[in-house]
Order: C-alpha cells, then structure tokens, then sequence
C-alpha cells in the first residue's frame, strides 16, 4: 500500500459516507428541521474530513513534504497526540509505501479527532448539562457519523496489513 492509495482510499470512504448522509437527508419531512440541520453539518464535516485527507504541502502531490509535513504533525504534536505509541514501529519499518501509507492514514485520523470529534464530544458535555435536547442530538449524531468514519479508515488500514497497536 502507498500514501497516493491510501489518501484515494479514504476519500472514497468518506464520499460513500456523505452520498449515504445525502440520501437519509433527502428522504425526511419538512418539518424534521433538526435532524435537517445535523444532516447537512454532518456533510460539511465529512467534506472538511476529506479536505484534511488530501491536504497538500507544496506544489507537487506526493512529494516529500506531503510526507515530512505529515509526519511531524503526526509524531511531534504537543496538543495530539494519537499515534504517539506508534513512533518507534514507524521508525523501524522498512517499507516506504507502508510508511507513507501510515502518514496519510495517522495524519488524517488524527486531524479528524483534534479538530471536529474532540470539539463535539465537549460540545455535547455542555449541551447534556444545560439540557440542549436539540444540541444534544445534533452532537450525538455527528459524533456517530465521525465514529463511523474513523472506524472504517481504520479497517481500511488493518485490511492493508498496516501495524495495530496490538502487534506494536
């Protein structure tokens, strides 16, 4: 696996999981403006999520910034951590593809997390205390639809053969 099929991977998770948001979105009555509402913020995250995928460094796609710039958000990010446990196994892997497989993998999972799962997850901390029923649900449900999203990148990494933290 390569850093290029991987990115292609997981773009083509998330526009499955947007073109199924899309159509739920379609079916609901007019009067379901909530769940309206956190349909289409649930597609603009999935479009920004995608956004994070397939960020470009430079220029030239692929090259070794899209890499470098990659590995150091991944490894030497004070405020995420994620794939900290992961370093020592990056560093001793031989095969390029499956490293810069793991960058695109890692480095996306891991801007989906700080930017827009951990946000809503304290997001609907507050929204249960003030009892937002409205925020509540809106939060929950993108919070599913993140969950979802980074469980099937992260089967699509294991499918791969990349290393899990079990086998780290």
């Amino acid at each position: 696996m390569t850093g290029e099929y991987m990115e292609s991977c997981m773009v083509e998770i998330a526009r499955k999981k947007r073109d199924a948001l899309c159509h739920k979105y379609s079916e609901l009555s007019p009067g379901e403006k909530t769940a309206a509402k956190a349909y289409q913020i649930s597609m603009s995250i999935i479009d920004q999520a995608t956004k994070l995928v397939t960020m470009k460094f430079s220029d030239k796609a692929y090259d070794e910034k899209y890499y470098s710039v990659r590995e150091q958000r991944v490894f030497n990010n004070p405020k995420s951590m994620y794939f900290i446990d992961c370093k020592d196994w990056f560093y001793q892997e031989q095969d390029a593809g499956t490293k810069e497989a793991f960058l695109v993998y890692a480095h996306g999972v891991q801007m989906v997390r700080s930017v827009f799962l951990d946000t809503k997850k304290a997001e609907l901390a507050i929204a249960e205390q003030s009892n937002a029923v409205e925020k509540v649900f809106e939060c929950n449900m993108l919070i599913g639809t993140l969950t979802d999203l980074l469980e099937q990148w992260e089967k699509l990494w294991k499918a791969g053969g990349g290393a899990t933290r079990e086998r780290l």
